[in-house]
């Protein structure tokens, strides 16, 4: 009997060190695994990051390619919002409004508080005529960030549209104040004084807007706008001529 214990105790010593051993081979192959898995994540990352970069560069002058390689970042991580939003932002540009709704409808489910899409998607709503979607859209960028600049300089924009003078001055004012180097933010504040017929101080604002930028388009359009109606209104044949001549 005793020498039958010893045998037993011997057999359970046995397979205890083989389900050691087996628990070992487990852990080791899990490890494996997990070391492999690693490995291919990163090589999805690097090759994400390149086709990233490669896209930012493209994005001026080959909107398409530049969308071709977001979309391969996305193929390899589909929940880069970085490349959902500037897939949109191009899309946009080239007129595919639809898609690019997609996209940022996409960005916002991946991070419901991620400012920049809803800002995106509420000018695209706006260039659709969906004001009321596109104001939704502002409002939760500011509820979520209260000192996002860009987003009160396109509630003002908004509010313009609307006819809310005194809510888009608000708007822009709080703007100037968070950035006051962006020459854009001059340009909507100046665009409503125009709309309030006050041209002078339009006229400032715009000037302020090319101090900012020589090159902005849009201050230079609409100051000589401001200075055709003041020469309309004048009934001084001189100053009407130095306003002409502005």
């Amino acid at each position: 009997l005793d020498q039958l214990a010893e045998q037993v105790k011997a057999s359970n010593n046995a397979l205890n060190k083989i389900e050691n051993i087996e628990k070992t081979i487990h852990a080791l192959e899990d490890n494996i695994k997990k070391s492999e898995m690693n490995a291919q994540q990163s090589a999805k990352r690097a090759l994400a990051n390149k086709f990233f970069t490669e896209a930012l560069a493209e994005s001026k002058n080959k909107p398409q390619k530049a969308i071709e390689l977001y979309t391969k970042v996305i193929e390899l991580d589909d929940t880069n919002i970085g490349a959902y939003n500037n897939r949109g932002n191009l899309k946009r540009k080239i007129k595919d409004l639809f898609s690019a709704m997609l996209d940022y409808n996409k960005a916002i489910e991946i991070d419901p508080e991620e400012t920049g899409s809803y800002n995106n998607r509420g000018s695209l709503r706006k260039e659709l005529g969906d004001i009321q979607g596109a104001l939704e859209d502002y409002n939760r960028v500011i509820q979520i960030d209260p000192n996002f600049a860009d987003v009160y300089n396109n509630r003002a924009d908004l509010w313009l549209l609307l006819g809310e003078l005194d809510k888009a001055l608000q708007d822009v004012n709080y703007a100037i104040i968070q950035n006051a180097s962006d020459d854009i933010f001059y340009v909507t504040k100046g665009e409503i004084y125009l709309a309030m017929k006050n041209y002078n101080e339009a006229i400032l604002q715009f000037n302020q807007a090319l101090s900012l930028n020589k090159n902005n388009e849009e201050a230079y359009i609409h100051r000589a706008d401001c200075y055709r109606k003041l020469a309309n209104r004048s009934r001084n044949t001189t100053k009407k001529a130095e306003y002409i001549a502005l």
